[in-house]
């Protein structure tokens, strides 16, 4: 399953700020590119086979912060990163 994720959620995600060790993959995507719709079903596939259980997955709407390009140094969308968190 994939969870559609706040500006807040994501900047707890990036500080570190979670309840226990997670693995987290996240879709930044735009409401306006049509790579990422057509990313959409193919990630959500992706999120629902069980040797990816214990993964959380979450997609971002760049348009939510609009900054977060230039924070995160990202190339555009549809990026994907995956973010290993720890206690």
């Amino acid at each position: 399953m994939v969870e559609r994720i706040s500006a807040q959620g994501l900047h707890k995600i990036i500080q570190g700020e979670t309840i226990g060790a997670q693995t987290c993959v996240i879709k930044f995507y735009s409401n306006g590119c049509d790579y990422c719709h057509n990313l959409k079903e193919y990630f959500e596939d992706i999120s629902d086979i069980d040797v990816y259980q214990g993964v959380r997955f979450f997609a971002f709407n760049v348009a939510d912060d609009p900054k977060i390009d230039k924070r995160l140094k990202l190339n555009g969308v549809p990026t994907i990163c995956m973010i290993k968190t720890q206690p």
